[in-house]
């Protein structure tokens, strides 16, 4: 079923966020999903699984890592940050995204363990970004991001992408990724 909504539906986004939630849930994986495209628009979908993550947690991430994708900004998703945890999406090592549903945040506990979570970022030396759901639904987010990037390159006087920390990726067995400083 997963298989044929990647091949026929119209747009990329709804299909791709079925994937994503039936790799995370681990009902299946990207292989078994691939060995099932066969036939008329195939190639297309398996540039849609191509797309998919195991990591995404929800569907207003997989559709900012699409406006990423779309805008070529360079992005880890299900990044675990030390003494912070899993964060939504990392740009560029150092620029943490965090996409912000209003039903998940909209408590003074959500939203104090939010900023305290921002700063402990920001003391390990990364940049918080939060984006809401309309930010993400607007389309805003490759854009912003962009500018973000470029807007940090010019304050350190260097090119756009340059010098980005070097980091040890390891995979832990949920899929993720924790980073250590080198």
């Amino acid at each position: 079923m997963l298989a044929r909504y990647l091949r026929c539906a119209p747009g990329r986004e709804a299909p791709l966020m079925a994937c994503d939630a039936a790799l995370h849930q681990g009902h299946t994986n990207v292989e078994a999903i691939a060995a099932l495209l066969r036939g008329p628009g195939s190639r297309q979908a398996l540039q849609r699984l191509a797309l998919a993550s195991p990591r995404a947690r929800s569907p207003l991430e997989t559709l900012a890592r699409l406006q990423l994708h779309d805008a070529g900004v360079p992005f880890e998703d299900g990044v675990v940050v030390p003494h912070v945890g899993e964060v939504d999406l990392l740009v560029d090592g150092r620029l943490v995204m965090e996409l912000d549903g209003y039903t998940y945040h909209e408590d003074d506990f959500q939203f104090a363990k939010d900023r305290t979570r921002d700063r402990e970022l920001v003391r390990q030396g990364y940049r918080v970004a939060r984006f809401t759901r309309k930010d993400v639904h607007l389309g805003k987010v490759g854009a912003e991001v962009r500018g973000l990037l470029a807007a940090r390159d010019d304050l350190l006087g260097r090119p756009s992408g340059a010098d980005a920390p070097l980091v040890v990726k390891i995979d832990d067995k949920r899929g993720g990724r924790r980073l250590q400083r080198v």
